[in-house]
């Protein structure tokens, strides 16, 4: 008897979407134009204790869904819910990233198959060779 078989092949693409601030903050999420190391960082991105994150950046949150429409996705998501995925490493100092539900389902890119569009918080930039950390972008 032969059992059929078929490869699926995931790939997890990631864009920066063009906010000017960082998800959960007001620093500047331009970090490829930070003059230095750890120069585009507050408080809040850096989990200072007692610093409280800001609400998600709407203009993220609207340019995630227009990706998902832009997708032609199925399902577009009314209620956008951010989740906490623990792990640690010195990249992300909160010790947990934040990551949404899909914002959108289903959709295709030139007749490949998106299977879900999220927004995902970045870690910090972790020089393996040092042991130093950037936050720029976290």
């Amino acid at each position: 008897m032969s059992v059929e078989k078929e490869c699926v092949i995931g790939l997890e693409i990631h864009a920066q979407p063009k906010t000017g601030a960082k998800l959960f903050c007001d620093c500047s999420a331009d970090y490829q134009k930070a003059g230095g190391p750890n120069e585009n960082v507050c408080p809040t991105c850096t989990a200072q204790p007692g610093a409280k994150p800001f609400a998600v950046n709407e203009r993220a949150v609207r340019q995630a869904v227009m990706v998902a429409l832009a997708l032609g996705c199925e399902k577009i998501s009314e209620r956008v819910v951010m989740q906490l995925k623990h792990y640690f490493y010195p990249d992300l100092p909160s010790n947990y990233q934040r990551t949404s539900t899909p914002v959108g389902e289903r959709g295709a890119l030139c007749g490949v198959g998106v299977w879900e569009v999220h927004l995902e918080e970045d870690p910090g930039r972790y020089d393996l060779k040092t042991g130093l950390v950037d936050y720029n972008r976290s």
